[in-house]
């Protein structure tokens, strides 16, 4: 599932989505020939969630378009990437927008132990502000849960061919990964799952899912490097 990190300051609430909270996500390819006749939207999807839920290891990405204006009470993340390594491992680097600056922060989560860099000094600090969650309420869930999803059509994501479907996620179905942040249906959720490996290789999900959002911000998550070997270290003393 896609791994979100959630950490709360004052009333601020943001993620860092590791594709898995947080997630991005992503390119081991296995295409299918040309003209291949798409699964229905509901074998795919399925067969997405069972794919994803028993993959170890990925790599993700998470672009943020027109996101919303941060501060210091309610920092807003423009974008991130790292490596989830299950079955509770992840490593990301996120860049912040605190309103005066643009940060960037690290997260090193590693069993139950867990380090961000502080802003002001550049150095990890032990912490226990982020929650990270499994595959029940994360991406997984999400897959089998797209509302009127429509029929596969050839799509591509980061050049890599797959099987893309839309749909809408309900307001529900969000709020065990984001929270009180969305506070309606989102339509036009849009999935790319490959052709013939069943990987996820993005998700595009518009609207408000975190504090600072606005209707027209975009988050896009692409997922790669399924399975393959990943160390995530802690941090060491000092640095």
């Amino acid at each position: 599932m896609l791994r979100t990190l959630t950490r709360r300051r004052g009333t601020a609430r943001y993620s860092l989505v590791a594709t898995p909270t947080t997630l991005a996500l992503l390119a081991l390819v296995v295409l299918a020939g040309c003209g291949e006749a798409p699964p229905s939207a509901q074998t795919l999807l399925q067969n997405a969630q069972t794919t994803f839920n028993a993959t170890k290891s990925f790599h993700f990405v998470l672009n943020v378009a027109h996101p919303g204006t941060g501060s210091l009470d309610a920092p807003v993340v423009t974008d991130a990437k790292g490596d989830v390594q299950r079955p509770d491992e992840v490593s990301a680097t996120a860049t912040v927008d605190a309103g005066l600056a643009t940060l960037a922060v690290k997260v090193v989560v590693v069993g139950d132990k867990q380090w961000y860099t502080n802003p002001l000094t550049g150095k990890f600090e032990s912490t226990t502000q982020f929650t990270s969650y499994d595959a029940q309420v994360g991406l997984g869930m999400l897959l089998t849960k797209l509302q009127h999803p429509s029929a596969p059509a050839d799509g591509s994501a980061n050049g890599t061919s797959c099987w893309k479907v839309t749909g809408t996620l309900a307001q529900a179905d969000l709020a065990p990964i984001f929270g009180t942040a969305v506070k309606s249906d989102l339509n036009n959720v849009a999935v790319c799952v490959g052709k013939g490996d069943n990987h996820i290789y993005s998700v595009v999900i518009p609207g408000v899912i975190i504090d600072g959002d606005t209707a027209d911000t975009v988050h896009t998550f692409y997922l790669s490097s399924f399975d393959q070997s990943v160390t995530i270290a802690t941090p060491a003393p000092g640095e």
